[in-house]
């Protein structure tokens, strides 16, 4: 949503997840505007990450002591690609950088991103130049994000 705040909670767990309920202490958000930083900020938890638009949010926030703060010019990536609705999968493959860099056993950096082709393939199932351009996308967000770390 263009203009406002959305968001979306997610628990991802190779285990059992007793509750679909994400509490205001996030492990990690992305966030793709101004209003979405100043509202959403604060329920980062004591060590998370946030991954940033700086097209969109050309200042880095203020974090607490342990957070960690990620940039990529993913509205811009997305724009220069040819498509700003692939902004979303700008900021997917920059995810995939971070984590793998800096949170992920080699074994879940691979099922990382086979999870995320999978699941590109089933969102636009059917339409494979719509796949095809997330992918592409994907990829110039996952190399920005590697040549920043």
């Amino acid at each position: 949503m263009r203009g406002g705040t959305a968001n979306c909670a997610i628990i991802v767990n190779r285990g059992t997840i007793g509750s679909p309920i994400v509490d205001s202490n996030c492990d990690l958000l992305i966030i793709l505007n101004r209003p979405s930083m100043d509202k959403y900020l604060p329920e980062l938890a004591d060590n998370g990450i946030v991954l940033y638009d700086s097209s969109t949010i050309p200042e880095a926030p203020v974090l607490k002591p342990g957070q960690k703060a990620f940039a990529i010019d993913g509205s811009n990536i997305a724009e220069k690609f040819g498509n700003l609705k692939c902004a979303n999968a700008v900021m997917l493959g920059a995810l995939a950088a971070v984590l793998k860099k800096h949170y992920l056993t080699p074994k879940d950096a691979g099922d990382f991103d086979n999870a995320a082709t999978d699941a590109l393939a089933e969102c636009f199932s059917g339409k494979e130049k719509i796949v095809k351009m997330n992918s592409e996308a994907y990829k110039l967000g996952l190399d920005a994000m590697n040549q920043k770390l």
